[in-house]
């Protein structure tokens, strides 16, 4: 057997000198996201564990689920109102430098309330009413996710500010914050539009 050695010493330049194949990095903005998802799909489950382990608790909450039942404006009041006032949160924290600890507890504390609520909606055995509360939970969360991406990148921007050397005046960073709350508090407020429509179909569909 044979072996071209010219050829063979071709084939060990190319490997040597080949161009490795470029790898996409994970934005900023990204990473956040994702760390805020995991801190409230750990809420969900930490509130889930909660409704089972204090299940005699659940009586209130049904009391209070048979008030609205699949009423959609009380629906959409109840979306909006949860919604807002955790976005409220959100951005007013953002603007302090010590805002990213409120925007991590606020994502906690959203998932344990949505686990808790799911756990209740899965206890019920009733598909109306289980798609009646999961739908405004998913809804909520996006928009209490992507509101506490927002409010943790300004607190570390106004952090840098109070104790770096910043190279800009943040006019532009404090525009866009705005700007995306507002779409934001927009997107809440169609969820909530979409869960009081849900509620009108699941209520046609049980009764």
């Amino acid at each position: 057997m044979t072996v071209n050695v010219q050829r063979k010493r071709h084939y060990k330049i190319r490997r040597i000198y080949r161009i490795p194949p470029v790898q996409k990095k994970a934005s900023v903005s990204d990473r956040l996201y994702a760390l805020a998802s995991l801190v409230c799909l750990g809420g969900i489950i930490l509130g889930a564990y909660c409704f089972y382990a204090y299940s005699d608790s659940s009586e209130l909450l049904s009391a209070a689920y048979a008030s609205r039942g699949y009423d959609a404006a009380a629906v959409f009041r109840a979306s909006l109102t949860a919604a807002a006032a955790y976005i409220i949160i959100c951005f007013f924290s953002g603007l302090s430098a010590a805002g990213q600890a409120v925007g991590y507890i606020i994502c906690a504390v959203k998932g344990m309330s949505a686990g808790y609520l799911s756990a209740f909606a899965l206890s019920q055995g009733n598909i109306p009413t289980a798609v009646n509360i999961l739908a405004p939970q998913v809804l909520c969360i996006a928009a209490v996710v992507l509101a506490a991406r927002e409010n943790i990148r300004m607190s570390a921007y106004v952090y840098g500010r109070s104790f770096g050397e910043p190279q800009s005046d943040g006019s532009g960073n404090l525009r866009l914050y705005f700007a995306k709350f507002a779409v934001i508090t927009a997107a809440a407020a169609a969820g909530a539009a979409i869960s009081g429509c849900i509620a009108l179909i699941t209520g046609q569909l049980i009764f």
